[in-house]
């Protein structure tokens, strides 16, 4: 999904030599989608289902 919003906002703003950082620091501090990966972490990252608990703690936000 990053990639996609990567893609999108250089294209948009022709920044195609942006940083990583610079990409990263945008996609999590202003992005809906961000803020729905966020919500589904804290949702799910102490749920009793395993696969939620897992999924949500590793697979959905590759974030440190």
């Amino acid at each position: 999904m990053k990639a996609y919003y990567f893609e999108g906002i250089t294209a948009q703003l022709r920044q195609k030599y942006a940083s990583s950082q610079t990409l990263s620091d945008w996609f999590w501090q202003e992005t809906v989608a961000a803020k729905v990966m966020l919500s589904i972490k804290a949702r799910y990252s102490d749920s009793e289902d395993r696969v939620l608990r897992i999924a949500s703690r590793a697979f959905i936000i590759p974030r440190p």
